[in-house]
């Protein structure tokens, strides 16, 4: 799950969780919207039209630029996709921007880079791997350029599950099945 603000909704107020969505990656390869500013066991959950992968989603970002709300999603088969969403409206359907496998292997976390974003139309996505590849792809976010690139492979599982991959300032780090802790 990641959360994003609403930020043309955004109101103001004192709950930490108002003006926020969350984005729910589903066991049956779907994606869902959750408005966290509601309260109580009434949820609205907006399940979003889109590509379906054949198997659970198990990894999934979010990004904001402008207007627009790009959802990342990774799954169990090794599938990468990049959804776009126009934030004022957040209807039921998304724009594929690129969807792309590496190879088979469970997707296990996701994260956008904020350094050196937006340039040319194109963003970066850390993607790490159950069987310990951990790469940066630089994906085209246009619809003429849906080009997808391995920019950067990092080093150091050696098989070893990779569980997880966060960007905090200018380093990049990455936990895990081997017990150690990675900075990059």
């Amino acid at each position: 799950m990641a959360v994003v603000s609403k930020t043309s909704m955004n109101t103001s107020g004192d709950d930490e969780l108002s003006g926020k969505v969350a984005a729910v990656a589903l066991d049956d390869g779907g994606l869902a919207l959750v408005d966290l500013e509601t309260s109580g066991a009434d949820l609205p959950i907006q399940v979003i039209e889109g590509p379906k992968t054949k198997k659970a989603l198990s990894a999934v970002t979010v990004h904001t630029i402008g207007n627009s709300l790009y959802i990342a999603t990774g799954s169990v088969d090794g599938i990468v996709s990049v959804l776009q969403f126009d934030v004022t409206e957040l209807s039921n359907s998304a724009n594929l921007v690129v969807q792309f496998k590496r190879n088979g292997a469970d997707i296990s976390s996701l994260t956008f880079l904020r350094a050196g974003e937006e340039q040319s139309g194109k963003l970066s996505l850390l993607v790490a791997t159950m069987e310990g590849l951990l790469f940066e792809a630089l994906v085209g976010t246009a619809e003429q350029d849906p080009e997808v690139k391995v920019q950067i492979e990092y080093a150091g599982y050696d098989i070893d599950a990779c569980n997880v991959v966060v960007q905090r300032g200018s380093e990049i780090y990455s936990a895990g099945k081997d017990g150690h802790l990675r900075r990059y």
